[in-house]
């Protein structure tokens, strides 16, 4: 008997594990996901420019917040980034192909405004985040430059006003809380991406078990109790 309580006990602490994963989604900040999904993932475009030291800037609109159009009634959120080159390009191939990278340490935030301008002027400081990114170039130098563009990092929250929900230290990252990907398919500059227009990809979010899983775990359980009751009969 003892231990067949013991199996229910073990199957409510499951089912409320599981729990989260069926919250509804609420407010952070203005933006309206669910923190208990497991995943968070952020899409959208962006434009990316390069100054003469080599330092990358980016400004650009989340359009998809974990796979869903942004949910946030008439508002925006907004992008900008810069990062700043931490030592120079390592060239891999030249002049064709040509494969470069380049390390870069920066920032990354995201601005949320109730009265879409396209400007993040006066907006709300959503998240902000600090990291290395790596960005690589394949294309070629002749007859004429051309080439794609893309990069990846790693990113920790460090501010912001959702701050608290988006502390995901996810393992899968080596800890940090969010993956930082672009692509641009055409850099008008080539090889500097200068004046680039292409897609922003952020994802982040320590997975939680599923609902289906803890229930088969504490089906499990209570299947065990009864085979060990039969053995004790």
């Amino acid at each position: 008997m003892k231990l067949v309580k013991k199996s229910l006990l073990a199957l409510a602490t499951a089912a409320a594990m599981a729990a989260p994963a069926f919250a509804a989604p609420t407010n952070n900040a203005g933006v309206i996901w669910d923190p208990n999904a497991g995943y968070f993932g952020l899409t959208g475009s962006i434009s990316q420019f390069e100054d003469g030291a080599g330092v990358l800037t980016g400004q650009g609109s989340v359009s998809s917040i974990n796979g869903s159009a942004l949910n946030c009634f008439g508002c925006e959120l907004l992008i900008s980034y810069n990062f700043a080159p931490t030592g120079p390009a390592s060239v891999f191939s030249a002049p064709t192909p040509f494969i470069a990278q380049r390390n870069y340490f920066g920032t990354v935030s995201f601005w949320f405004d109730t009265t879409p301008d396209g400007n993040i002027s006066g907006d709300t400081l959503w998240a902000l985040y600090s990291g290395n990114f790596i960005g690589t170039l394949i294309g070629t130098l002749l007859p004429i430059p051309s080439g794609q563009a893309s990069g990846s990092g790693s990113l920790n929250v460090i501010g912001g006003a959702a701050m608290a929900a988006l502390d995901f230290n996810n393992p899968a990252l080596g800890g940090a809380d969010l993956s930082f990907a672009t692509s641009f398919a055409n850099v008008p500059n080539f090889p500097s991406v200068n004046n680039s227009t292409g897609n922003g990809n952020f994802d982040g979010a320590a997975a939680v078990p599923e609902p289906g899983s803890m229930a088969l775990l504490g089906l499990g359980l209570v299947g065990l109790a009864a085979v060990r009751r039969r053995k004790a009969a």
